[in-house]
This record gives C-alpha cells, sequence and structure tokens, in this order.
C-alpha cells in the first residue's frame, strides 16, 4: 500500500498516463529533476525499483502476487473512471518479468472511514480499539458524531 494524502487530492486519470510511461533516471548534475511525478511510484514504474519492491515482498512474505492499494485523501477528475480501474499493462508486464501478478486498487479516506464504522458498529465485544486514532474513531461513533 501507498499513502497519498496529498490536501488536493489525486487524479488517478492524469497518474495513469504516467504509470505507463518508462522511468527516466538522472544523474546528478545541472539538469538533475527530483521532482520528476514518476518517482511518486516508483515501485511500479522503474525496473530496477519493481524488482526491489517485488523481492522484498516474497522476503516478507512469501507471495510474488499482489494488491497494490493507493489510499488517497479524495479522488479527483472523473470519479466514474475509478470505479473499474484496471491495471496498465504495461504494470502487468513490468511485474511479469520478475514472475509477478499485480492489481491495482485505489481507496479513499472515506471509503476507509465507512469501513471502519462500519466494522465498529458490528463488533460483537465493546472492547477499546488498540490505536490512538481508532479509539478516537470510536468515540466518535459512540457519540454519535457524523463527519461532514
Amino acid at each position: 500500500m501507498t499513502c497519498k494524502s496529498w490536501q488536493d487530492g489525486l487524479n488517478l486519470h492524469k497518474y495513469m498516463q504516467i504509470f505507463s510511461e518508462e522511468a527516466t533516471y538522472n544523474e546528478r548534475s545541472l539538469n538533475f529533476k527530483p521532482r520528476e511525478k514518476w518517482k511518486l511510484f516508483r515501485e511500479l514504474i522503474s525496473d530496477k525499483w519493481t524488482q526491489a519492491f517485488i523481492d522484498k515482498i516474497f522476503d516478507e512474505t512469501g507471495q510474488r502476487d499482489l494488491i497494490y492499494y493507493i489510499a488517497v485523501t479524495k479522488l479527483t477528475g472523473k470519479i466514474k473512471d475509478y470505479e473499474n480501474i484496471e491495471t496498465p499493462e504495461i504494470i502487468k508486464n513490468r511485474f511479469q518479468k520478475y514472475n509477478s501478478n499485480i492489481l491495482l486498487k485505489v481507496i479513499n479516506l472515506e471509503n476507509i472511514l465507512l469501513a471502519y464504522f462500519d466494522r465498529v458498529k458490528n463488533k460483537k465485544t465493546p472492547t477499546l480499539e488498540s490505536s490512538t486514532v481508532g479509539r478516537l474513531l470510536q468515540l466518535i461513533h459512540a457519540a454519535n458524531l457524523t463527519i461532514k
């Protein structure tokens, strides 16, 4: 999972084009560009980062296939574009070079909170949440407050 907590949100349509491009490398020189957009998703775009990413996942889990979640504050652009997101072929091919399959999924903060509140509502015991944020959300739910 990668978290993009950008205040302006994520326009995935714009980034899908970046996902489909090849990574360009810059030597440290006068022309070096440290903030190229592809670097925000380097493990999806750069062959050397993709291989290292898959190797690390395999070391930790014994698995080579994965669902790659992009958690965002909010989505911008055409919202219907996010409902049926497909993993671009170029990304599938990059991962398959290293015997791995990938599926991209995007979740926004609203969906994360809705899933959390649904889980808390259906808990069988009123045990305290284990994190400070979880406890705060649990108290918001217990007070019947809504977030607008």
